[in-house]
């Protein structure tokens, strides 16, 4: 079923704070890592048709007509009918995202599951799952095994470019059945089923039910989250559609923000200027928390904000201009030869040698996020002390290096320049 490309993608993204998926027009899943958006992939056919990887949904005799969100959430609907007209059925995706206290915006709980619901919505479509997982980037072969009637392990073992040894495993629960999946063989659809793929091999084996409850609670928290949201008179929609994807990219373990949920797609088809993005910049996470603080949501810049303090917490700690989402401050690249990259354009790279490069530019940034935050938000005089301390290494960093060249916002690989 992988589809062979010469044109650009187009997708929807789900997601939940803890990892996310890129899905195609035709509810294929091209790409996602799991259990956290920098882990190994577990589909990336969006960097290699052949080897990295989907799990798709295929109507026999018909076809994807539409795909949008339901309103105020981030799930994500495509629409499928048959040639004839007589049959049609939806498939609602989405990544489990609840909070406990009933006021969205909390660190709540956002496990490393994909939900996928196949509703059928008129006469008896014929469905065809596609479901080939290619575990930590492609790098070994992945081995699918059914473990009982509505359970699916795949797993994979290998050695990394570092030499590490890895073992890598997800688990698949459907109340389709199991064989069809494992097979691409077709099926009747006739009436609500569902796939859920997780990280973790479930201790309470999810049912129909279950799948129908994460998808309520999930639909709930984004709409109780985007009621929170200051909507302009003008491009309300947008404005909410974009602050939505915007949370969905804060990392729910730590509140740092990655820049984006992928690696290696192009600046230019063809180029060579790919590079991993599933890292928190400090400049591009202070300009999205400002923002959002405006729009109603200071806490995820307080999330980033308290992330950044813990990250560098000491006096001589140089501020860094990225790091990954839980502090990591070497962030070693490495190249992936076996993968083919987005429309062919390799090399596919994992990691980001910039972590190393001066730009002079994070800092005003960061400090006019942190003065937003003091007045905005009530400290005691110990952690006004801490953010005092933090403010004052930054200043003195300035003074001594503002006259230097740097990298830029641009982030030349070549030799340091001064630029404006």
């Amino acid at each position: 079923m992988s589809k062979k490309r010469t044109d650009t993608y187009h997708h929807g993204v789900i997601g939940n704070g803890r990892s996310c998926a890129l899905v195609d027009w035709d509810a294929t899943i091209v790409f996602c890592c799991l259990p956290d958006f920098d882990s190994g992939t577990v589909f990336a056919s969006l960097l290699d048709e052949d080897r990295g990887g989907e799990m798709g949904i295929e109507m026999i005799d018909g076809k994807a007509v539409s795909q949008k969100y339901e309103k105020n959430t981030n799930s994500l609907v495509t629409q499928f009918v048959s040639d004839d007209g007589e049959s049609a059925f939806h498939v609602i995706d989405f990544m489990p995202r609840y909070t406990w206290d009933g006021r969205a915006g909390t660190a709540g709980d956002a496990p490393s599951d994909i939900v996928r619901i196949l509703e059928c919505r008129s006469g008896t479509p014929r469905v065809r799952v596609h479901y080939d997982p290619r575990l930590e980037y492609g790098r070994s072969d992945t081995v699918n095994e059914r473990i009982d009637a509505g359970l699916i392990k795949s797993s994979t073992t290998g050695t990394d470019g570092t030499g590490r040894n890895f073992f890598e495993s997800i688990y698949l629960y459907t109340n389709l059945p199991c064989a069809a999946v494992l097979g691409g063989e077709e099926f009747e659809l006739t009436d609500t089923r569902h796939v859920l793929l997780s990280y973790h091999d479930k201790v309470q084996t999810p049912t129909a039910d279950t799948a129908q409850l994460m998808l309520q609670r999930t639909r709930a928290y984004w709409m109780l989250w985007s009621e929170r949201t200051h909507r302009p008179e003008r491009y309300a929609d947008e404005v909410m559609r974009s602050a939505m994807t915007l949370k969905l990219m804060q990392f729910d373990n730590t509140g740092a923000l990655v820049a984006a949920a992928t690696t290696s797609l192009p600046e230019t088809v063809g180029e060579e200027r790919n590079w991993d993005y599933r890292f928190c910049w400090i400049r591009d996470a202070s300009m999205t928390v400002s923002t959002l603080r405006r729009i109603g949501h200071p806490r995820m810049a307080t999330r980033f904000i308290d992330w950044m303090l813990r990250t560098v917490p000491t006096k001589d700690d140089n501020l860094q201009i990225m790091y990954g989402l839980r502090g990591e401050k070497e962030l070693t690249e490495e190249t992936l030869d076996h993968l083919s990259g987005y429309l062919g354009s390799g090399p596919v790279r994992i990691g980001n040698a910039a972590y190393h490069q001066s730009q002079h530019d994070i800092y005003g940034i960061l400090l006019d996020v942190v003065c937003q935050d003091i007045g905005e938000r009530r400290r005691t005089p110990e952690r006004l002390d801490q953010v005092w301390t933090r403010v004052r290494a930054v200043v003195r960093k300035v003074a001594e290096s503002w006259r230097e060249p740097d990298k830029g916002i641009w982030e030349i690989r070549g030799d340091e320049r001064h630029f404006v």
